[in-house]
């Protein structure tokens, strides 16, 4: 013998549970609207880091050296969020600089440019770095005059 249970006291439970549910569904879409204001990109150009690194050269300006010995090239580069990479070039390219990737807020350095090569005539040199959220910056280009 096969024997049915009685359905009416479930019926009545999912009944109550549908009730207790029903005040849940106007609240999240409520919600949504605020959830998409939470997860939208924030607007370009604001937070604490919005700028490519701070690159200071010295010789900054168009100099006049003598031919013989060497000149030093010093750079100083800072960024809030951390320097992703440096460059730093002569042109013509006689000399060849790697990429440095010192992955650090503040560094230096100094590039040695032989001035031999240069007797009267002129160089120009330039640096490019980026911060690790790929805001770049170049520098003005310096004019270097060898007697």
């Amino acid at each position: 013998m096969v024997r049915f249970l009685d359905t009416a006291p479930a019926t009545a439970r999912n009944g109550l549970a549908a009730a207790r549910f029903s005040g849940w569904i106007p609240a999240l879409f409520l919600m949504l609207p605020a959830c998409k204001d939470n997860l939208s990109a924030p607007p370009v150009g604001t937070g604490p880091d919005v700028s490519g690194p701070v690159i200071r050269l010295a010789p900054a300006h168009d100099t006049l050296v003598d031919s013989t010995g060497v000149l030093f090239v010093h750079l100083s580069v800072s960024d809030a969020s951390g320097i992703k990479n440096l460059d730093f070039r002569v042109i013509p390219a006689t000399s060849t600089f790697g990429t440095l990737m010192p992955l650090d807020t503040t560094f230096e350095v100094s590039y040695p440019v032989p001035l031999a090569q240069f007797k009267h005539g002129t160089f120009k040199y330039y640096a490019r770095g980026a911060d690790i959220l790929d805001h770049e910056t170049v520098t003005d280009t310096v004019t270097v005059t060898v007697r």
